[in-house]
């Protein structure tokens, strides 16, 4: 799995200005225009458990763009 920017507690240790100047800059390259959610890791790994063998990149589409 290939996750991309996830909003999570790993970035606390920028200002909350900071974080939120990061994740609105990524959300509006991403097709998504979205950051990531723990939330979408989690149904991902959830997916991939379900289904030996397969690949999900779980990344707002950063990979298409």
């Amino acid at each position: 799995m290939s996750p991309g920017l996830i909003a999570t507690p790993l970035w606390s240790k920028l200002s909350e200005e900071a974080r939120q100047s990061m994740y609105e800059g990524a959300a509006s390259r991403l097709p998504t225009r979205r950051v990531g959610q723990p939330e979408d890791v989690t149904n991902a790994i959830a997916y991939l458990a379900s289904t030996p063998s397969s690949t999900v990149l779980v990344d707002g589409g950063a990979s298409i763009v």
